[in-house]
């Protein structure tokens, strides 16, 4: 397989969850707001490698999210009921990729404030 090919793959998964997941969705809208909000109040040079950096890192932990969530659901949905012994540790294994996500995006909701915020008050004062 050549670069190229892994590439195309990784684009083909990045629209597969821009087409099936709405947090996905959701976050790459206001993530555009944010990008939006950044060029109209000039943010400098350090915060846009914040911005940019904490945005790529909740969308990739999203991502890993997305694709535990359908290995689970492919294992469970191949399982045999006498398998349902595993149910509760897939669910732990759902609930904990979810829980990874939410801390990333509290985070990434912080750094946003921190940022933005003087830059706000900056232009109302």
């Amino acid at each position: 397989m050549n670069y190229w090919n892994s590439f195309l793959y990784a684009v083909d998964g990045l629209g597969h969850a821009l087409r099936t997941e709405r947090n996905t969705r959701l976050f790459m809208f206001v993530y555009c707001i944010t990008l939006l909000l950044g060029g109209f109040l000039k943010i400098n040079l350090v915060d846009w490698r914040w911005v940019i950096f904490s945005g790529a890192a909740f969308l990739a932990v999203e991502l890993l999210n997305t694709a535990m969530e359908r290995f689970v659901d492919a294992f469970h949905t191949h399982s045999s009921k006498q398998e349902d012994i595993h149910y509760e540790a897939l669910k732990v294994t759902k609930d904990v990729a979810a829980a990874a996500s939410l801390v990333l995006a509290l985070g990434w909701a912080a750094i946003l404030v921190m940022i933005f915020l003087p830059y706000v008050q900056g232009t109302i004062a």
